[in-house]
């Protein structure tokens, strides 16, 4: 089979099946060469190598990259980046995002929609419940799930990410690097200037504090330049002296990259035929599916930021 020959950096979320993932990484393997962060770091700043590379990243630490992630990686002498939040590693209590999973998905809509409908100048119930809460500041996100937890006397739930003592373990082995990924996951481009500044810096301060490393990365929540963060994001992380800033711009590494929005392409499924189609496609992957769906999340959320009051 043809090598691929586009530089990238892929990125994965949870990882449930084993065999699956390990495939996957020996695919690859046969196509690129696995860098770690100081090899990605160095092809963004100094150009290309002479062999096609790769750097794997997750993002949220769920507890699925170190429970079955993290010894495959390990077995295989991959390195990788790992973005977590501090605050959801000390407090152990999930992300809003994971905790709305747990609601019936009809009531929690029509919830959300009752609550914010003044926000926007538009109907809003033909929108996904995904797109409304992105489309919102954290703190009102936060305490809409938290109403809604009150009302529907739902418990507390199983802590579903890396525990302290494990991010300890990971940072230990040497072979991952672990990075910011703000404290309380809000979409970046909804802030206020003191919030956006606060998530980023005090994410870094933070984990800085809890692993006692320096922190050289920084991953963008959801991640999509001019949609969930903008130059004043940039800026901040630059300010700081932050060496790379990931997005999820879907697309390989090209030359004379910003280093603080790093292209990735997102995986989490799929036979290598459909990965290798994912990847050399990355750029139109979202024109398919809104053929195939009629709309996406990153269509519907630049609707509604058109209807904010």
């Amino acid at each position: 089979m043809k090598r691929m020959n586009k530089d990238l950096v892929l990125m994965f979320h949870e990882v449930h099946d084993r065999l699956w993932f390990e495939k996957t990484l020996l695919y690859l393997g046969r196509r690129y060469r696995f860098i770690d962060f100081d090899g990605i770091s160095s092809r963004i700043k100094n150009g290309s190598y002479d062999y096609p590379v790769i750097h794997i990243t997750f993002d949220d630490g769920h507890k699925s990259f170190y429970e079955v992630a993290f010894p495959i990686l390990c077995k295989h002498n991959i390195p990788a980046t790992l973005f977590v939040s501090p605050l959801v590693v000390a407090d152990e209590k999930n992300y809003w995002f994971q905790r709305v999973k747990y609601f019936e998905a009809n009531s929690f809509h029509r919830y959300v929609c009752d609550n914010v409908r003044t926000a926007f100048t538009g109907p809003i119930r033909h929108f996904s419940v995904q797109s409304i809460l992105k489309s919102l500041p954290v703190a009102k996100i936060i305490e809409l799930v938290c109403a809604y937890e009150k009302l529907h006397n739902i418990p507390n739930q199983l802590f579903l990410n890396v525990s302290e003592k494990e991010l300890v373990t990971i940072r230990d082995s040497g072979l991952i690097e672990i990075g910011a990924h703000t404290i309380r996951h809000p979409i970046l481009s909804n802030e206020s200037n003191a919030t956006s500044q606060q998530e980023i810096v005090k994410s870094i301060e933070d984990l800085s504090a809890m692993l006692s490393c320096k922190i050289r990365c920084f991953a963008y929540p959801n991640g999509l330049p001019d949609l969930d963060f903008c130059e004043r994001e940039m800026q901040t992380l630059l300010g700081i002296g932050m060496d790379l800033a990931f997005s999820t711009e879907p697309r390989g590494i090209g030359n004379h990259e910003n280093p603080m929005k790093i292209p990735r392409i997102g995986i989490s499924k799929g036979n290598p035929l459909f990965i290798e189609g994912k990847i050399l496609f990355a750029k139109q992957w979202d024109t398919f599916k809104t053929l195939l769906t009629k709309s996406t999340e990153s269509n519907e959320r630049r609707k509604l930021n058109k209807m904010m009051v």
